[in-house]
């Protein structure tokens, strides 16, 4: 039997998953616990699972990507995906340590008023329409 090897190599990461690892840098670096594989998303998704219903029923965590995928294609800037997947990891963070809320760094703040802090994301995921970015 012949065995033939062959070299892996990683895929080079995407400008998401770049912007990610940046970010989680950036609240490490502040004192906020970013850590992969739940930040952003697994978190976001968890955060909003709760908040969205359908049929008087939590949304489960699929419904909740979903709902992301749609609301980002909406939008101008591509990087409002990852945003606001580091905007509901931090309202469930913020949730549990109130008292980090002023560790946060100033210009990642300002991306989360440029979301309204995921208050359009929740809008367009129950009602379907996004304000304009």
């Amino acid at each position: 039997m012949k065995v033939q090897a062959r070299l892996v190599f990683a895929a080079p990461m995407s400008h998401r998953e770049l912007l990610v690892r940046e970010i989680s840098g950036r609240l490490l670096e502040a004192g906020i616990r970013a850590y992969p594989p739940e930040f952003p998303y697994g978190t976001h998704h968890d955060y909003y699972r709760t908040r969205l219903r359908r049929g008087g029923r939590h949304s489960r965590l699929s419904d909740v990507a979903k709902a992301l995928e749609s609301w980002a294609a909406r939008r101008e800037n591509h990087d409002d995906y990852v945003w606001q997947g580091v905007c509901g990891f931090l309202l469930s963070y913020f949730a549990d340590n109130p008292n980090h809320r002023d560790r946060l760094p100033a210009d990642i703040a300002g991306r989360m008023a440029i979301l309204r802090w995921g208050d359009d994301f929740l809008e367009f995921s129950k009602t379907g329409v996004s304000p304009p970015a």
